[in-house]
């Protein structure tokens, strides 16, 4: 992912190939490490000598929020003059791209309802500004790299934005076992001190981290400070420790993601992710909205529930179904949902 920035990076700098514009989109679920890579981008603008620019969705459309990003250039609206006077490329992070509008274009008709608290006029000028650097529409080196959630590629959609060059787009999901292994190993030995062998630890350890980067780390930086804690020996307490830390911080993280879920509303997700269709486990919008009617009172509730077990990454659009990209999110909620009455 970060060899395609850097590509983009180099033909925004190559002046004979007039590519000198283009947008990033990183899209996953909570925990799936979309921060982390906006930090990693923002280390590879200031080491090539870009200007980077930490900018808000509001930034799209009120230069005042813009200028937030660059308060040393003056000037009154993202334009050539703002780029030029930067005197380098220009590189955009942008952290919410999601918040623009409620999940799910299907409940929506009209534009200004899928961006609630926007003006016509902002709307226009969000596109306009999206445009100009996803077209190339300036004389300057420019980027956009922006993150959000699974559904974030829609809100471009919506707002009518071009599609994104090859490669430009990307989702984040759960890790290959062998680099889980790799950064848990480093950690041990590295931050923890870990002495012997680290094995039995990290065959422990991986199957309770689902591959998913959040629990990854977690999971990494509790086992170096419990083998530290102990001078580096590795011991069967130890260990048991560090998993029971690990799934307590795991619940702790699920519970904030799904705050605006009520307990049936939960309950009612899990009996249709029990429902399966797919091998995948994916499922038809109708079969979660018929399972989630019998605990709402109307269907409005039912529209704003289903909206909001999409805005906390509770499901996720995957070629037209529906899916929970979590794994560890998946079995959490089995877990303490499958179970709920009703849901046999």
């Amino acid at each position: 992912m970060l060899r395609t920035v850097q590509t983009h990076m180099d033909w925004a700098e190559d002046k004979e190939s007039f590519y000198v514009g283009t947008n990033i989109l990183f899209q996953g679920a909570h925990g799936s490490g979309k921060s982390a890579l906006l930090a990693e981008c923002a280390h590879l603008g200031e080491a090539r000598g870009w200007a980077v620019g930490v900018i808000s969705t509001a930034a799209l459309y009120d230069p005042e929020e813009l200028h937030k990003a660059f308060p040393m250039v003056p000037f009154s609206r993202f334009s050539d003059d703002m780029l030029i006077a930067t005197k380098r490329p220009v590189m955009l992070l942008l952290d919410d791209m999601h918040t623009m509008r409620p999940a799910g274009r299907f409940l929506f008709s009209d534009r200004l309802d899928l961006f609630p608290g926007m003006s016509h006029r902002q709307i226009g000028e969000a596109v306009s500004f999206i445009n100009m650097v996803h077209n190339e529409r300036v004389k300057h080196p420019i980027m956009m790299v922006s993150v959000g959630m699974p559904w974030t590629r829609q809100v471009f959609d919506d707002l009518g934005v071009a599609r994104f060059n090859s490669g430009a787009v990307h989702d984040l999901q759960e890790v290959d076992p062998e680099a889980a292994r790799s950064i848990l190993g480093g950690w041990l030995r590295e931050e923890g001190g870990a002495q012997g062998d680290i094995t039995p630890w990290i065959d422990a350890l991986v199957p309770e981290t689902y591959g998913w980067p959040r629990h990854i780390s977690d999971y990494a930086l509790l086992a170096a400070e419990q083998v530290k804690s102990d001078a580096g020996e590795m011991t069967e307490q130890g260990l048991e420790a560090v998993i029971t830390a690990g799934r307590q911080k795991r619940a702790r993280f699920y519970e904030a993601c799904l705050e605006g879920l009520t307990e049936a509303h939960r309950a009612a997700i899990a009996r249709a992710l029990m429902i399966t269709q797919e091998e995948d486990g994916s499922q038809d919008r109708e079969v979660i909205k018929g399972c989630l009617a019998q605990v709402c009172a109307d269907k409005q509730e039912l529209d704003v529930t289903f909206r909001q077990a999409l805005q906390c990454g509770a499901l996720a659009m995957r070629n037209g179904l529906y899916i929970m990209q979590d794994p560890a999110m998946h079995d959490w909620l089995l877990e303490n949902y499958g179970s709920a009455p009703g849901v046999q």
